[in-house]
């Protein structure tokens, strides 16, 4: 290649250059990716809270903030908070902290435990559920040749409307899901009425292949603690499983997401009321009728528009 000695000339030609190599791009979103989603929470370097050593005569085994919804993989720790003594999981701490922030008024455990052990079928409403995906590890090898593209897929049960993040193109078993704008997924909470359940997210991730895609692994999330602490963001680890039988894991695969629910002021939109009945009626095996001209799932003297009274009165096929 030429050498360039004019200033300008390099400063463009350095800029192309980083434009253009494949490596030094993706290097610098990863790096950029991994700034955003450090391995240390704040929680952790703050002094407020200690590791909960093994042989500790009190060792607790249940965590304050979600029980057991949310358990930590073998090699997790239990941390208790120097002050209040609240004691959480390793990766509920740092919701526990924004919780905290949110709620200056707790002062003690026990007033902790009472609003963490209120029943979550009282505090069952409708509302929004904000996922972003942001990173993997440990993740199950499933292709033979070269690296596998992981992408994540979730569902929010049991309205069961799944959605999908990009391939990560050579992502292999720790893949990055650089841009957290493109993965922000919108899950609706279609409460209705007090038979409506608290939702679990089904997480899945599988490897793209053109013939078929290969699941790598999947977890249920259960959703009750965000649903206790709305408007409050869980970002987190969560561990996954697997049942992939050409496997290169040395470690427990797991998945970074951040989650936060979001309950809707007032009544539910006809929309999502109308999305509730269908779910209703298709869970106990009814069918339901469409109409031909605006192809609607109708429920019930439930029409969308006049237009279907219209056809129904004109008989129009």
């Amino acid at each position: 290649m030429m050498s360039v000695t004019n200033p300008t000339l390099k400063k463009l030609q350095k800029t192309f250059d980083e434009h253009t190599s494949p490596h030094s791009a993706t290097a610098t979103s990863e790096a950029d990716a991994l700034d955003q989603s450090p391995e240390v929470d704040p929680i952790f370097e703050s002094g407020e809270v200690e590791e909960i050593t093994e042989d500790a005569t009190d060792s607790p085994k249940t965590c304050d903030m979600c029980e057991v919804s949310w358990p930590d993989d073998a090699a997790g720790s239990m941390y208790r908070w120097t002050k209040l003594g609240i004691v959480t999981h390793q990766g509920c701490a740092q919701f526990t902290a924004d919780v905290l922030a949110q709620h200056p008024e707790i002062s003690t455990r026990e007033e902790f435990l009472s609003m963490s052990k209120t029943p979550v079928s009282s505090l069952n409403k409708p509302g929004t559920f904000h996922v972003t995906v942001h990173r993997a590890m440990e993740l199950p090898g499933t292709q033979l040749i070269g690296k596998q593209a992981p992408y994540a897929r979730l569902s929010l049960l049991p309205w069961k409307e799944p959605m999908q993040t990009k391939p990560v193109e050579n992502g292999g078993r720790n893949p990055v899901w650089i841009n957290a704008h493109e993965n922000e997924m919108q899950f609706s909470h279609m409460y209705n009425s007090t038979i409506t359940p608290i939702p679990l997210l089904e997480v899945e991730v599988y490897n793209y292949n053109y013939l078929a895609d290969d699941q790598v692994a999947c977890t249920l999330v259960d959703m009750s603690p965000l649903m206790r602490y709305p408007n409050i963001e869980a970002k987190r680890w969560f561990t996954l499983s697997s049942r992939a039988l050409l496997t290169q894991s040395t470690g427990q695969p797991r998945i970074m997401l951040g989650i936060k629910f979001v309950p809707t002021e007032g009544e539910i939109s006809t929309t999502n009321a109308h999305k509730f009945r269908v779910h209703q009626l298709k869970s106990i095996g009814l069918a339901i009728p469409v109409c031909a001209v605006c192809m609607f799932t109708c429920c019930i003297t439930f029409y969308k528009s006049s237009i279907c009274d219209l056809t129904r009165v004109l008989n129009i096929r």
